[in-house]
């Protein structure tokens, strides 16, 4: 009964842990800062520690803006801000958006879509962890106490005597305690999972979603990517982030760099 007891207790803290914070590769992820690195043609400056640069054509303007945002996964990630005047309206989105290096590879941008789909599969395994974990915490509140006693004594006759004994049964008051507490680490853990419910929501929310742009409107957002290992480098490698609007193809050198 004991060990039983036992592997249930340690079963359900194992999975509310996994619940909150699911099981990696114990490596942290890097997070990767993209810096544009402007022409002559390009106008510059910073405010509050970000770069802004503006890349002008004929028919649009593309502003780069290397700044952190936090994604639950903790994508890398940077902004683009457009705005044109072309005749007609464009249909933007984060396919319009690359990352180019010199060896003639590229890397898109993460769709939304595929980004919510990731949040929404985390937050189902991490609630049905949730949901194992206290139903068997609950199942562990039985009031089941156990344990060893001493005596010792005289006899009428002047004897002495003395032992040990094991005692074991049903403690209402122990059984009320373990389900509060099992009720409290559930509460506990169900509204973590809802607050990264909601934040993780709330930060996807500014992604660039593919969108139809009008003449003189601007539109823009953040964009999120990830370093494919075979390409990762521990020092800034020189990439160009290549922007589609409209026919004109914006190609902004730039540096890319890992940061903790």
């Amino acid at each position: 009964m004991l060990l039983q007891m036992g592997s249930k207790c340690a079963i359900s803290a194992a999975l509310l842990a996994v619940a909150l914070f699911p099981i990696g590769n114990g490596e942290a992820k890097t997070f990767y800062q993209i810096q544009a690195k402007p022409t002559q043609k390009d106008s510059e400056k910073w405010l509050n520690g970000n770069q802004y640069v503006d890349d002008v054509m004929p028919n649009s303007i593309v502003r780069i803006v290397s700044i952190r945002d936090t994604l639950p996964d903790k994508q890398s990630t940077f902004r683009v801000y457009i705005k044109h005047t072309f005749a007609d309206n464009v249909i933007f989105g984060p396919d319009d958006i690359k990352i180019s290096f010199s060896g003639g590879s590229q890397i898109s941008m993460i769709p939304y879509e595929e980004l919510e789909g990731r949040l929404r599969r985390d937050i189902k395994r991490r609630s049905f962890l949730a949901a194992m974990g206290g139903a068997l915490s609950a199942g562990g509140a039985n009031g089941y106490t156990s344990g060893t006693f001493g005596y010792s004594g005289t006899t009428s006759t002047g004897t002495q005597y003395n032992g040990t004994g094991m005692y074991s049964g049903y403690d209402p008051a122990l059984a009320q305690q373990q389900r509060q507490a099992a009720q409290r680490q559930q509460n506990s853990t169900d509204a973590a999972i809802r607050a990264r419910d909601a934040s993780g929501g709330a930060a996807l929310a500014g992604l660039i979603r593919k969108s139809t742009v009008r003449p003189g409107e601007g539109f823009g957002g953040t964009v999120a990517y990830e370093i494919p290992a075979s390409i990762k480098k521990p020092a800034e490698v020189p990439v160009s982030i290549i922007v589609q609007v409209g026919t004109d193809e914006h190609k902004i050198p730039a540096g890319i760099f890992p940061i903790r």
